[in-house]
């Protein structure tokens, strides 16, 4: 797929689209069915030039999802005793706002900046994109133990050993020790 020009399409998505949702298995299982579906056409677009992409949002925390005086998340988990020892709306956003490591919910701002990164990059597709102040941190894939970090195989090296992330070999033959 060598194009000179690129079209996109980016699905807004939502974080629980990459992690669990307690209590909204519903909602997080079409999210991951979502970003399956941007996978698939990603890999069946490609040939197109058509990229696809998802951008995944956290909480909207100023929304009115969250924020409505009347009928918002803030106004029911208060109401429901959802967070421990909260006394006031402001008790229960607090909560929420610690659990993001930015310290704050999702903007209209943030989306649209991770959407023109998205589109932006011309070597990009298939990809789920969070956009959660650190709330959802994606992994490089398979994980190592702690401090066996993997080196880069010297080329024209034989790929075996721990010098380059591979474990030995045990040696072979009657007497090897």
């Amino acid at each position: 797929a060598n194009h000179d020009h690129w079209s996109d399409i980016v699905e807004i998505n939502s974080k629980s689209g990459l992690v669990g949702s307690s209590r909204k298995g519903a909602y997080a299982g079409s999210k991951f069915g979502g970003i399956g579906l941007t996978q698939s056409f990603a890999l069946e677009l490609v040939g197109d030039g058509i990229k696809v992409n998802a951008g995944c949002p956290g909480n909207f925390l100023d929304g009115p999802l969250w924020s409505d005086p009347d009928s918002g998340l803030f106004v029911q988990y208060l109401r429901e005793g959802k967070v421990p020892g909260a006394t006031t709306i402001d008790d229960v956003r607090r909560f929420y706002e610690a659990r993001v490591p930015m310290g704050r919910g999702c903007t209209p701002a943030d989306v649209l900046e991770a959407l023109y990164y998205l589109v932006a990059q011309r070597y990009e597709t298939g990809q789920a994109l969070p956009v959660t102040g650190g709330q959802v941190m994606l992994s490089g894939g398979a994980t190592r133990p702690p401090g066996r970090a993997r080196r880069p195989c010297p080329p024209r090296r034989r790929p075996e050993g721990p010098a380059c992330g591979r474990p030995s070999r045990p040696p072979a033959g009657p007497g090897a020790a």
